[in-house]
């Protein structure tokens, strides 16, 4: 269902953009101070882990999984001359699991037995790019950008699927705000919008995991996992 809804989001965004573009020159977008658009993407979440630490063990063998994320966008633009200053707010859902031998942090384990952590964000982006023109005329422009961006995790959204482990109740507190920064490069021809990006990390994801014993206690130090989120994105659009 979210597939489909995504296609149709771009199919629309490419009509209006198509529309425009056989208008003529009287559609092409003029050197003005202020640009709006709106835009989704399709993006590859990469956690790096920094540690992940089970009942007394450091778990090194790890496989990742990077599943399809999305995002869906609306932004506002300010050009001066050759430059722009660009920010968005952006619906983003960020899906990515890990996967490692049981048999490391539990010894009764067999050798076939695999551990999997699954997360599922959700959240509201907010971003502030500085752009350069490369190329610059109509209808055509080249940009690479770069900046800052601010990840506002939604409350209650989140989801997290621990499979195979033995502990009960595992719980994750995620912190609330994820930063991160940002570099791509950007091209529109009339209004058909395109972008590729790429995004780094800056904090960690996990404020703390609270499990349950063997004896009932809750605990908040036998599981540890720490992790940035990285990623690779493309994007299409309309701007206008």
């Amino acid at each position: 269902m979210r597939f489909n809804k995504t296609i149709l989001f771009i199919i629309l965004l490419c009509c209006i953009s198509t529309t425009f573009a056989q208008g003529g020159k009287k559609f092409e977008i003029r050197r003005t101070s202020f640009n709006y658009g709106a835009r989704a993407s399709f993006s590859s979440t990469i956690y790096s882990v920094e540690r992940l630490y089970i009942d007394g063990t450091d778990i090194t063998d790890i496989t990742t999984k990077s599943e399809v994320s999305l995002s869906y966008a609306a932004f506002a633009r300010l050009n001066i001359r050759h430059h722009y200053l660009q920010t968005e707010v952006a619906y983003n859902i960020s899906r990515y699991s890990i996967l490692f031998p049981t048999a490391l942090w539990s010894p009764s384990a067999t050798s076939s037995d695999i551990s999997t952590i699954s997360t599922e964000l959700f959240g509201l982006e907010v971003p502030l790019y500085y752009g350069y023109y490369i190329e610059n005329q109509a209808p055509y422009r080249l940009a690479i950008f770069g900046g800052p961006k601010v990840n506002f995790i939604l409350p209650g959204r989140s989801r997290h699927l621990f499979e195979n482990f033995s502990q009960a109740d595992i719980d994750e507190t995620i912190w609330p705000f994820i930063f991160s920064g940002v570099i791509g490069f950007n091209v529109n021809i009339s209004h058909l919008y395109f972008d590729i990006s790429f995004e780094a990390g800056l904090n960690n994801i996990s404020r703390y995991f609270t499990t349950i014993d063997n004896h009932g206690q809750v605990s908040t130090e036998n599981f540890i996992f720490d992790r940035r989120k990285n990623g690779v994105s493309f994007s299409i659009g309309a701007i206008f």
